[in-house]
C-alpha cells in the first residue's frame, strides 16, 4: 500500500553546469542516499561535486551533505508542482561560497 503523500518512487533529476548547459539526466530512487547521489553527480561533473537547487523562492540552496540532501528530498516530495522532476546545478566541491557571493552580487 502506498500513501499519496510519499511522492514519486523515482525522481528525474536534470543536471546543469554553471553555464546552464545540460549535462545529464539522473533517474534516482526517492530513497537514494547522499553518498550514492554524490557518486552520480561526481561522475556527471567529472570532479568531486555538490549541487545547488532553487526551491521556487528564487534563492539557491547548496547540497553538500546528508542533512542538506534530506532537506532537498523533503522539498521535492512536499512541493506539489514538482511531479518527480527537478533541475539542479552541479558545482565542484568547495565552489559554493564563490558561486553564492557572485549570485548575491548580481541581485543587488
Amino acid at each position: 500500500a502506498s500513501k499519496g503523500a510519499q511522492g514519486p518512487a523515482t525522481l528525474l533529476i536534470t543536471c546543469f553546469n554553471e553555464a546552464d548547459k545540460e549535462i545529464t539526466d539522473l533517474r534516482i530512487p526517492a530513497n537514494t542516499s547522499w553518498s550514492e547521489m554524490q557518486d552520480m553527480i561526481t561522475g556527471a561533473l567529472g570532479e568531486n561535486a555538490i549541487f545547488v537547487y532553487d526551491d521556487g523562492s528564487g534563492d539557491d540552496f547548496p547540497v553538500r551533505n546528508e542533512k542538506e540532501f534530506l532537506g532537498f528530498l523533503g522539498m521535492v516530495r512536499s512541493n506539489k508542482n514538482v511531479h518527480g522532476e527537478y533541475d539542479i546545478m552541479l558545482l565542484g566541491e568547495g565552489e559554493w561560497e564563490r558561486y553564492d557571493k557572485q549570485q548575491k552580487a548580481l541581485r543587488r
